[in-house]
C-alpha cells in the first residue's frame, strides 16, 4: 500500500497512518510511505523520524508540494496513491498561487481556495489519490 503526505512536516502524520493501517486495515501489508517537506529542517527530522518508527521504505522530497512538486511519475505527472493525508499547508497565502504559471492543480481547485480556504488544498491533492 502507498500513503502519500504531501506537506509531511516532522512525518508524525504518515507515522500515525501506518500504525492505523496496520492495526485497523492490513496487518500484513507491505507499506511505501513517500511525502514532500519544503523546511530543510523539519524535512531532516521528518527522515529521521521515520527511520526511528522503523520505517525503512519512505521517499520523502525536499521542496514546496504546490510551487515544485517531486512526486511524480516520468511523464511529470502527479504520482498515484492508495491513502494521501495531508493538513493543510496554513501558511500558503492566496497570492502564492496566483503567482504560478503552470501548476498540477485543477484552476477551479485554486479559485475554490480563495473563498475555502482549507478545504481546497484537500481537492488540490485530490490528483494524488486512485
Amino acid at each position: 500500500m502507498r500513503v502519500c503526505d504531501p506537506t509531511a512536516g516532522s512525518g508524525g502524520m504518515l507515522i500515525q497512518a501506518v500504525d492505523y493501517i496496520k492495526e485497523k486495515v492490513a496487518t500484513r501489508a507491505t507499506l511505501h510511505c513517500t511525502g514532500q517537506e519544503k523546511n530543510l529542517n523539519t524535512w531532516a527530522i521528518c527522515k529521521m523520524n521515520l527511520l526511528l518508527h522503523g520505517l525503512s521504505d519512505h521517499e520523502i522530497k525536499k521542496g514546496d508540494t504546490i510551487r515544485e512538486p517531486k512526486l511524480l511519475d516520468e511523464n511529470g505527472e502527479l504520482l498515484l496513491y492508495d491513502r494521501v493525508i495531508a493538513n493543510p499547508p496554513f501558511s500558503l497565502k492566496t497570492g502564492d498561487v496566483r503567482r504560478q504559471k503552470q501548476t498540477p492543480f485543477t484552476v477551479s481547485a485554486l479559485v475554490y481556495r480563495q473563498k475555502r480556504r482549507r478545504l481546497c488544498v484537500y481537492s488540490a491533492y485530490d490528483r494524488h489519490a486512485q
